[in-house]
């Protein structure tokens, strides 16, 4: 949960207008109904800072005023006179290096560019690439941490552009080009850089200026937030601000004007006219003497029933001559339009209504029902809109409900003649949840009343008001579970005082809940802290980080959480609705440096690990003259076994924190389910918001859910994934290798915070299909809430978007109505498991990235993955015992896990003694956690790959020496094993059921080997299969294979 205050900046359409207004009127002067202004204002671009940007000088191969080096990869430069974006060369850029830490190439500007501090700065470049994202950045600054990663074109020149704000004690901006990753071909040109809030238009980018024109509708201003920049057009890549208004009562169009000869006045002419071909206006404004840029301004007062569209036509003009044109189209949208286009929507969706209470008479329409709720909660939300001005997002909204309710209608009364298939789809009822496995198992009712306890997966929202208002709707959204929260300031708001108010509204919250069989998760919240406790223990404030802002180690802290615990648990324990209590929010303990509770435990720590100094000495190769002098350091990594060691300690006590306040909750309540919300995805990166105090390993364990905050994104940089996949399904299984207990995602990042663009509503139901695969039992996404500001953590929401909300419900009756087929497949056993390893990690590099790797290659072998730690490895030693996953593991993979314990090492000597394959990828595991030199004997070894579907080769290759038992694979039309296409199969009712999900961009045509012969039915759809199959993107597939 991540609702802060931010300063946040408006970004205008021109900075640095100068000189002066066409004669007439003045610019803003009033206008009267139908009348047009045309302005012409002189501006200075700016100097291009960047020396050089469009590559036309040069010497010996490279630009001058530029570097270049290569370093440590085969990256190429050259000055390609072929493609140049304008003028005469472009760069070009190839890599076929893998990536790793440090392995880059690098153009960069032999002198920094002088910059103010505090100031802002946009630079621009036109990129053009291939298909796939290449691995190359454009930025610098400080720590290079200004960058601009290039997005795919596809053979398309496109400008890219990024602003940012200099430090404060910044003077000066190295600008660099890096390629750190493969990349087949990349051109830059016409690189800019220039104070300022926005990109100048891209002619005054060029080599030169010449005679040119053009005007669009002014683009809605931009934001700023944490030094990014973000669009406010609702839904860009639909309606392109270039050619589609939203406009009150008046049309602004905006464009520039340059002129390659500017000894002489010229005039600018133009001319709007309607769809029928009649004159709308016309205008003419003259551009001065010595005026080589202006910026070109029209407004029109548009009436109280403008077109529909308009044309426009442009003329530079000297002397009778035209020195440039153009013409272009507007697509107007007023407020009464959106109105207007409303209106058929409300009608669809009475009509709807009508037909899905016969759907329900026969005990169908769960799926039409999703689609009506959604119709009858969004239709108001369009004039809401409008009277907020956001008549973008209105229109957007009429649109897509037109849409949705057209072809559910024509779907239900396809229904209900007979001429398509539905299903009928059991529904949670409340009451007990048991934990078995991967599933959670509650009651299920069907439609025709009959109830059975099986598994039940739970999809909803969470997390502050919106969800509580929505309660009762939320089944006809097809969603049965919340989020909500309240924490220790509110039950104890005074010293000596108790308070009962928020347990009260919790506990109607979850009689209404109850009623509508929606389940709650309470999140515990203990960073809301008192406070009078700050007040009158100000010292705990010492030790922090994240939403913690005091020492969860002092006793004084915990005794206020205590308190509170007392007063909550007892009250809400046995309420039917509750389906567990999350511990924290996002949990992180970074800085402890300052804790005078850790000052005295680290020193005990270390004692009770080495027992003498000698030995620490000797394990750190340091010279302390004892334990208590031993500081406790700042937050940084370094590659030292003494920062191994006290992100050992951080983590453990960390988790002992948790585990206080779970056997708190256990005292009083035995059987309520707990879980933390931990940051998986940060778990796989080298960042102070994962394992510097977070090990899911350590909350598994006190824990009877996996409970996680994870994210899958929509990727916007045409890159090979649609979604950022990999970071939720790597973090289950890591989470389920750990304990094979449920995944519990109480705040699901689908959606990134202020995007306001587009998002496929199939990017939705994938991901949450495939986090169910991978052993989510219940979520809940963040966030219902719907906002108009845009800056906030709430922008871009998914309650904003119809099609979104849809396709999640949708997806949560899928699950449901076939949850014994997802139960059988979440069940799965590890087979391939993975080596997470914390002392590579802090200790090695490119443990991480070739991890990743890894991961994505091995997620293609149609096996299920595992994660193992090195406390796992340990684990087997010193019990003489497998544990999960390494028990039911073929092969273990150690991708470029350079530093391993002593213990571990035992450990994969027993393991390759029971048979399992050890296979190291990348560098060999030759030192231990005390960087000591220490190998392990005849390893085999796979070379560190170029890449994921490189490494997914070799890993084929390699299958069935290593004893991978035969499944069912994805191949090509060839019968080739396919990359980017995922499956997963489990034995089921006498035949197989298999799960298939394309992650690629482009439709895959594929063939399932190694499914039964017989017959093949495509369960959410109900058709039959042929031997080949379309996977579409992001459209799970779920085949019954039932055999001859």
């Amino acid at each position: 949960m991540r609702i802060r205050a931010m300063s946040w900046t408006v970004l205008g359409i021109m900075s640095g207008l100068v000189g002066h207004a066409a004669a007439g009127a003045a610019p803003d002067a009033p206008l009267a109904p139908g009348a047009s202004r045309l302005t012409l204002q002189a501006f200075d671009p700016g100097q291009n800072l960047v020396p050089n940007g469009s590559f036309e000088n040069a010497a010996n191969g490279i630009p001058t005023g530029w570097l270049w080096d290569r370093r440590n990869t085969d990256a190429t430069l050259s000055l390609d006179t072929q493609n140049p974006h304008t003028g005469r060369t472009s760069v070009k850029i190839t890599n076929g290096t893998a990536f790793g830490a440090h392995v880059f190439g690098t153009l960069w500007l032999a002198e920094p560019i002088p910059v103010k501090p505090l100031t802002r700065y946009t630079y621009s470049a036109f990129i053009k690439t291939g298909a796939a994202a290449p691995g190359v950045w454009i930025g610098g600054g400080e720590g290079w941490l200004v960058r601009l990663v290039l997005p795919a074109t596809r053979g398309r020149w496109q400008r890219i552009s990024r602003t940012f704000v200099t430090g404060e004690r910044e003077t000066s901006f190295q600008l660099r080009i890096c390629t750190d990753r493969p990349a087949d071909a990349v051109w830059i040109d016409d690189l800019s850089l220039r104070a300022g809030a926005r990109p100048v238009p891209a002619v005054l980018d060029g080599a030169s200026f010449s005679d040119f024109l053009d005007l669009a509708p002014a683009a809605p201003p931009e934001v700023m937030h944490d030094n990014r920049t973000f669009a406010t057009r609702w839904a860009p890549e639909r309606w392109p601000c270039e050619s589609w208004a939203f406009c009150a009562d008046a049309l602004m169009a905006e464009g520039v004007v340059t002129v390659s000869d500017a000894s002489r006045p010229a005039e600018v002419e133009v001319t709007l006219s309607d769809g029928a071909g009649n004159t709308v206006m016309s205008q003419r404004a003259a551009l001065a003497v010595g005026d080589k840029t202006a910026h070109l301004a029209l407004r029109t007062l548009l009436g109280d029933r403008p077109p529909e569209k308009l044309d426009w036509g442009l003329r530079l003009v000297r002397d009778g001559q035209t020195l440039a044109s153009s013409t272009g189209t507007v697509n107007l949208v007023s407020a009464a339009r959106v109105r207007a286009a409303a209106v058929p929507v409300a009608a669809a969706r009475d009509r709807l209504r009508t037909a899905v209470e016969q759907l329900e008479q026969r005990g169908l329409g769960a799926a039409s029902r999703v689609t009506l709720t959604v119709l009858e909660n969004f239709v108001p939300w369009i004039d809401a809109d409008l009277a907020a001005g956001k008549i973008d997002r209105a229109w957007d909204t009429a649109c897509l409900l037109q849409q949705m309710a057209t072809r559910e209608e024509a779907r239900a009364h396809a229904i209900l003649d007979g001429q398509a298939a539905d299903f009928s789809v059991p529904r949670y009822v409340t009451g007990p949840l048991e934990i078995s496995c991967s599933q959670a198992i509650g009651t299920r009712r069907h439609p025709d009343g009959q109830t059975e306890r099986g598994p039940v997966l739970l999809t909803g929202y969470g997390h502050f008001g919106q969800v509580k208002n929505d309660i009762e709707k939320l089944p006809g959204y097809g969603c049965n579970i919340i989020q909500v929260e309240f924490g220790p300031n509110s039950v104890l708001p005074r010293k000596d005082e108790t308070s009962d108010h928020a347990i009260n509204e919790f506990l109607a919250l979850c009689d209404r809940a109850a009623q509508a069989n929606v389940s709650v998760i309470l999140l515990l919240s203990p960073h809301y802290f008192p406070r009078w406790a700050f007040e009158k223990w100000p010292e705990i404030t010492e030790c922090h980080g994240g939403f913690f802002t005091f020492c969860v180690h002092d006793p004084r802290a915990r005794s206020v959480l205590e308190k509170s615990l007392r007063q909550v648990i007892p009250r809400v324990m046995n309420h039917p609705a509750l389906h567990s209590v999350c511990l924290s929010n996002e949990p992180i303990c970074v800085d402890l440096s300052a804790c005078r509770v850790t000052a005295k435990a680290w020193p005990a720590w270390l004692q009770k690990r080495y027992g003498t100094i000698v030995v620490l000495n000797e394990r750190w190769h340091t010279a302390h003259a004892d334990f208590a002098s031993i500081p406790v350091p700042a937050p940084a990594f370094e590659a030292t076994p003494s920062c191994l060691d006290f992100i050992r300690f951080n983590s453990e006590t960390f988790a002992d924190f948790h585990r206080w306040m779970a056997d708190l909750v256990h005292e009083m309540a035995p059987g309520l389910a707990v879980h933390a919300k931990i940051m998986m995805g940060a778990h796989f990166e080298k960042t102070l918001h994962g394992f510097w105090s977070v090990d899911p390993e350590a909350f598994a364990a006190l824990s009877q859910y996996n409970g996680n905050d994870a994210y899958s994104l929509y990727d916007k940089t045409d890159g090979t994934w649609n979604n950022g996949w990999r970071h939720c399904q790597a973090g289950y299984d890591y989470q389920r290798s750990m304990a094979d207990r449920p995944v519990v995602n109480s705040e699901n990042h689908l959606i990134a915070d202020r995007d306001v663009g587009v998002i496929p509503p199939a990017h939705l139901y994938a991901t949450l299909w495939q986090n169910a695969i991978h052993g989510q039992s219940a979520t809940t996404i963040w966030v219902w809430e719907r906002c108009n500001d845009d800056v906030s953590d709430l922008a871009g929401s998914i309650l904003q978007r119809p099609d979104c909300v849809e396709a999640v419900g949708r997806c949560g009756l899928d699950l449901n109505r076939l949850a014994y087929e997802i139960a059988a497949l979440q069940n799965l056993a590890p087979e391939v498991v993975l080596l997470w390893s914390r002392s590579s990690m802090v200790l090695g590099s490119d443990h991480k990235h070739v991890l990743d790797d890894t991961y994505e290659a091995a997620n293609f072998l149609g096996r299920p993955l595992g994660f193992a730690s090195e406390q796992k490895l340990e684990e087997a030693v010193r019990t003489g015992v497998l544990p999960r996953p390494l028990d039911t593991a073929k092969v273990l993979l150690l991708p470029q896990a350079t530093h391993l314990s002593d213990a571990a090492r035992e450990g994969i000597e027993k393991l390759r003694a029971a048979g399992v394959r050890v296979v190291a990828i990348g560098a060999l595991p030759e030192r231990n956690d005390a960087n000591q030199a220490k190998g392990i004997q005849n390893l085999e070894n796979l070379a560190k790959p170029r890449d994921a579907r490189a490494l997914f080769t070799l890993l084929t290759s390699r299958a069935a020496a290593w004893g991978l038992p035969p499944a069912p694979q994805v191949t090509d039309a060839a019968g080739r094993p396919l990359f980017g296409v995922e499956i997963r199969s489990a034995p089921y009712q006498g035949g197989v059921v298999a799960s298939v999900c394309n992650h690629l961009r482009e439709p895959q045509f594929i063939s399932l080997a190694g499914l039964p012969a017989g017959s093949r039915i495509e369960l959410v759809t109900g058709r039959t299969l042929d031997d080949t199959v379309t996977a579409e993107p992001m459209v799970p597939l779920l085949i019954k294979a039932h055999g001859l």
